[in-house]
C-alpha cells in the first residue's frame, strides 16, 4: 500500500544518524517575507536534545534569515529513487560560518519523522474519467516589484490538473494568461482531487511554463513547498500520497479494460 509511515523514538534516531553518517544532503524550508525559502543543508551532529545542520557554503550567510524559535521543515532521501523522510522542527540556535564549515543551525530533535514512499514521487496523470479544476492565487513575484504594482494584490486563475505527485504537479491554463506567470512565482492552490472529497489547499512555486499552441494553453510545472514544515502541511502531503495511488490504480484499471476490449475485437 502506498502510504506515509510515521517513525518515532529509536526509529527517528536511527534515520537521523544514518543520514549524518552517510552525509546525505537535505533541504530546509522556512517561511520568510510571505515566501517559502529553500536552503540546502547537511545533517551534521545529533545529540539527545539537539540536531545540528550545516548550510552549504555556496550560500551567502546573509541570505538565510532565520530566528531562534522559528519553525522549519527538513526533507531528505536515501539515495536516488528512494523514500523521502520529512519532519518539522524549531530553530534553537544559529552559528555563523567559519573557515572550515558553512553556517551551523541548531534544531530541536523532531518527535517524529514521516517516511513518504518513493512511488509517490512518480507523476500520476489525472484519469480520463475526471476533470479536476484548480484554483490558483498569486502570492509572490520574485524580485519584481514593478510587476507586482501592475497587478492587483491578489490574482486569481482557474486551470485544469494534468498530473500530480508528492512533490509537484502540472496545471493547464489558458494561454491568454501567460504574462501573469513567471518562474519562481509563489502561488496558492485549491483543488478537489476526487468527487465528494474536501478541497486540498497548499502552496507551490512555478518551475516551468510550457506553451501548448496546439490547444491554446500553457502548462505550468509547479513544485509544492512548505508541506514538511508543519503538522497541517504533512496531513496535506499524506492526502496527496493517497491521491497519487488512487489515480495510479484508476489508470491501471482503465488500461486493463482497454486491453480486454482490443483482444475481443
Amino acid at each position: 500500500m502506498n502510504e506515509v509511515t510515521i517513525l518515532r523514538d529509536a526509529e527517528t534516531t536511527k534515520v537521523l544518524q544514518t543520514a549524518i553518517d552517510k552525509r546525505i544532503p537535505a533541504v530546509m524550508s522556512y517561511l520568510c517575507g510571505g515566501k517559502w525559502r529553500l536552503v540546502r543543508v547537511q545533517l551534521a551532529e545529533l545529540e539527545i536534545d539537539r540536531l545540528d545542520v550545516r548550510v552549504s557554503r555556496q550560500r551567502k550567510s546573509d541570505a538565510i534569515r532565520l530566528e531562534v524559535g522559528q519553525p522549519v521543515g527538513i526533507a531528505f532521501k536515501y539515495g536516488y529513487g528512494c523514500d523521502e523522510f520529512v519532519f518539522d522542527t524549531m530553530v534553537l540556535g544559529l552559528q555563523a560560518a567559519d573557515s572550515a564549515y558553512g553556517a551551523t543551525i541548531t534544531l530541536a530533535v523532531p518527535e517524529q519523522i514521516e517516511q513518504v514512499p518513493r512511488h509517490s514521487f512518480m507523476r500520476a496523470r489525472v484519469p480520463e474519467a475526471l476533470t479536476i479544476t484548480v484554483q490558483l492565487r498569486h502570492r509572490y513575484y520574485p524580485d519584481d516589484s514593478e510587476r507586482i504594482k501592475s497587478f492587483p494584490a491578489l490574482l486569481n486563475w482557474r486551470g485544469r490538473l494534468v498530473d500530480i505527485s508528492a512533490e509537484g504537479l502540472q496545471v493547464m491554463v489558458d494561454a491568454a494568461r501567460q504574462r501573469d506567470f513567471k518562474k519562481g512565482q509563489s502561488i496558492s492552490l485549491r483543488l478537489i482531487p476526487m468527487p465528494c472529497e474536501t478541497p486540498l489547499m497548499f502552496n507551490a512555486e512555478v518551475r516551468n511554463i510550457i506553451p501548448k499552441p496546439e490547444d491554446g494553453s500553457i502548462c505550468l510545472g509547479l513544485e509544492m513547498v512548505g508541506l514538511e514544515a508543519s503538522p497541517e502541511g504533512r496531513l496535506v502531503l499524506s492526502r496527496i500520497v493517497g491521491i497519487v495511488e488512487q489515480y495510479y490504480q484508476m489508470n491501471q484499471s482503465q488500461e486493463k479494460n482497454q486491453d480486454k476490449q482490443q483482444m475481443n475485437l
